[in-house]
């Protein structure tokens, strides 16, 4: 939010006034939904509207709210096939490491393997998953 306050002037002024009492003040602190949520949800939209630059602001509050790399994966893969179609979703994945990159604080869980203590296995669909994410993020 600091960024798009940085901008303003008198023309601008008025609109990101109206913006920040509406959109940060009255809507974001509704009663509901908890921050993760709100932050998942900010991001299946920037994603569906294809706003990579937006999208990139808002991954860094929503890694800072709790959502996980793995969380953000599947955000990015549901909105892929239910509303944004994979060229826009392709957009947002291509931003996406560059945001985690830069979140020192985020730590990947480690990911259950087969024949892990936990019993898990992974399926197919999240071994491809799994494989892609490391791919586009080096780890």
């Amino acid at each position: 939010m600091d960024a798009a306050l940085a901008g303003v002037d008198d023309f601008t002024g008025p609109l990101q006034g109206h913006i920040t009492a509406v959109a940060w003040g009255d809507i974001w602190n509704r009663p509901g939904l908890d921050r993760r949520t709100r932050s998942m949800t900010k991001l299946a939209m920037r994603t569906a509207l294809n706003r990579p630059h937006k999208l990139k602001l808002q991954m860094r509050g929503t890694l800072r709210n709790g959502v996980t790399r793995e969380g953000i994966l599947e955000v990015l893969m549901q909105t892929a096939i239910y509303c944004g179609g994979v060229p826009v979703a392709m957009d947002s994945f291509r931003v996406t490491p560059e945001v985690i990159a830069g979140e020192a604080a985020l730590r990947p869980a480690p990911r259950p393997r087969e024949n892990s203590p936990s019993g898990q296995s992974l399926t197919p669909v999240s071994l491809r998953a799994d494989i892609l994410w490391k791919v586009r993020c080096g780890s």
